[in-house]
């Protein structure tokens, strides 16, 4: 494997390093491809004697990345957006301060009628469906929220498998994510992520396990002929490796 050669995993190293100067939005969504992509580009090069064309793949990246970057960057800058005040400003005004505290604490408050360990996944679901602009926290938002929040569930899958996921879900949704929402509202949690939370907590309760998020999956595994089934083909989850997981938990 290219990985291999010194050189090429120094490259690989610097590339995802450089890829942070993206948006973080961008760079949330896409750099896992990048970095395969890159990775792929890399095997093509000859281990040995292959130095004028790792030098020219090098030379098409520190022309492309920046431009990508600046262009990127001046996009969110034109785009309507409201901006968070600065440090300085809560020193001048600490009832701004306040107000984002007392903010937090509400956005915080929609989330305490769940239980502590389905919170976190529920949280980044609120993030997911405000980025597809969705009215809604669907079946499909709660599966990315449990790949951002579930370390094991993360590790499980790989970046390319991700990417096919979110392909996926913005098919079925028409558009991909968005820096700036266009929902009338926030986010609530509909009937059928409802049903999902009802479930993991029942067979939680009927098993004697401690409730996890991983029950919250296990839930969503029972969602056949919708997206979310398709999402979990392509992240290749299966009942086995899951029940796996909760035993040893």
């Amino acid at each position: 494997m290219a990985e291999r050669d010194p050189a090429h995993r120094i490259s690989l190293h610097l590339y995802a390093f450089l890829i942070r100067g993206l948006p973080p939005d961008f760079r949330f969504r896409f750099g896992p491809q990048m970095i395969q992509i890159f990775r792929e580009l890399l095997r093509a090069v000859p281990s040995r004697g292959g130095f004028l064309d790792l030098a020219r793949l090098w030379s098409r990246t520190l022309i492309d990345l920046p431009v990508t970057a600046a262009i990127l960057h001046f996009e969110r800058l034109t785009m309507p957006a409201v901006r968070e005040p600065t440090h300085l400003h809560l020193l001048i005004h600490p009832w701004a301060f306040l107000i984002r505290i007392n903010a937090t604490r509400r956005w915080l408050a929609r989330f305490k009628p769940y239980p502590k360990p389905l919170r976190k996944a529920l949280q980044f679901a609120w993030y997911e469906a405000r980025a597809y602009s969705s009215p809604e926290i669907q079946p499909e938002h709660l599966l990315l929220g449990l790949l951002r929040a579930v370390k094991s569930v993360r590790e499980h899958v790989t970046p390319t498998a991700i990417q096919t996921t979110v392909a996926v879900i913005d098919r079925h949704t028409g558009h991909g994510r968005c820096l700036i929402s266009t929902a009338p509202s926030d986010p609530v949690i509909d009937q059928v992520s409802q049903q999902a939370i009802a479930r993991a907590m029942e067979v939680a309760a009927l098993r004697r396990q401690r409730l996890s998020a991983l029950h919250l999956l296990l839930a969503l595994c029972e969602e056949r002929g919708s997206v979310v089934g398709d999402c979990l083909k392509s992240l290749g989850f299966d009942r086995h490796w899951l029940e796996g997981q909760l035993q040893g938990a």
